[in-house]
């Protein structure tokens, strides 16, 4: 399309750009060409080992096929590159940490995403996963409470997994309260409504 000819006749005009490499290697990744953007974003990381745009490009690709190892070594990377981290790039490298079963050191990166952003969606979500794997109970309910109060109409599935939680604890009237509350929320959820107080 018109990025990859934009890219492509930049890098044309100054071979040695590596905006416009990592741009054709970010077309690449979006059109599905995993390999080619693989390959183009590695060379622009031969020139500058730091390139951010090339490392995200790397890391995302990892973390969208679901290769873990690699996606903690290219996150971990990008976040050592980068002068100030934001809170979001902890919060994936604690995502992958957890697909690694890394739980503390996921709990820490967790942890650090909190600190720069309390309000981070995807921090308070993957410490859930945590905490419920590790049953962690008490845990896993605050950060959903934490969800339900601040993130109320985001995820349907939020109200069933703190159902969940309450029933297991033993408070069925607590847990029949938020499956009506996220069924308010969430009417046309089917999981929500097969969900039993």
């Amino acid at each position: 399309g018109a990025a990859k000819t934009h890219f492509s006749l930049a890098l044309h005009l100054d071979k040695e750009s590596l905006a416009a490499a990592r741009g054709l290697a970010e077309v690449a990744r979006r059109r599905g060409d995993a390999a080619n953007a693989e390959l183009l974003a590695r060379q622009v990381l031969a020139r500058d080992p730091n390139y951010l745009p090339a490392l995200e490009t790397l890391a995302t690709m990892a973390h969208d096929r679901g290769e873990w190892r690699p996606a903690q070594e290219w996150q971990a990377r990008l976040i050592a590159a980068e002068p100030e981290p934001r809170a979001g790039q902890y919060a994936r490298l604690g995502e992958i940490m957890l697909h690694n079963g890394d739980f503390h050191a996921a709990e820490r990166a967790l942890r650090t995403a909190l600190q720069h952003d309390p309000y981070i969606y995807d921090a308070h979500r993957h410490l859930v996963e945590l905490y419920r794997q590790r049953k962690l109970l008490p845990k896993a309910q605050a950060e959903l409470e934490f969800l339900v109060r601040y993130f109320p109409d985001v995820d349907a599935t939020v109200y069933t997994s703190l159902a969940e939680v309450y029933r297991t604890s033993g408070d069925a009237r607590a847990a029949a309260a938020i499956l009506r509350k996220g069924k308010r929320l969430f009417p046309d959820d089917a999981e929500l409504n097969r969900a039993n107080p």
